[in-house]
């Protein structure tokens, strides 16, 4: 027994890279910018978590750290899941480095002081 699924099955142009991120996505005729959990992410688009069902083909503008707003289209829904097809292609290692990015530059460097400290006397 087979299942139909909404989904398109053409091939994929570029290699997908598993990741979970936030971000947030601005649909025509919602106020407010959805919140959801990026599951994965490609030049051509992303796969999302989202409590929010939107019919395939709706204008999208996704918005995630590192890579600024970038418009799309729903490509399909199903299950509290939802594709994103980017209109540009973005480079997704941009996002990947800036959400898990060390704060290296800002710490301050270690002091190991030598010799023996002040105030202590030898007995």
């Amino acid at each position: 027994m087979t299942s139909q699924s909404t989904k398109t099955s053409k091939p994929r142009e570029s290699s997908r890279r598993s990741m979970f991120l936030s971000a947030s996505l601005s649909f025509e005729g919602i106020l407010a910018p959805v919140a959801v959990r990026v599951r994965n992410l490609s030049a051509g688009g992303m796969m999302v978590e989202a409590n929010i069902v939107v019919a395939s083909g709706h204008p999208v503008v996704s918005d995630i750290k590192g890579l600024g707003p970038v418009d799309g289209k729903v490509a399909w829904s199903d299950q509290g899941r939802m594709g994103i097809s980017f209109t540009v292609e973005i480079d997704p290692e941009a996002a990947r480095f800036t959400a898990g990015k060390p704060k290296f530059e800002t710490a301050m460097p270690l002091v190991i002081p030598t010799g023996r400290r002040p105030g202590l006397a030898i007995r």
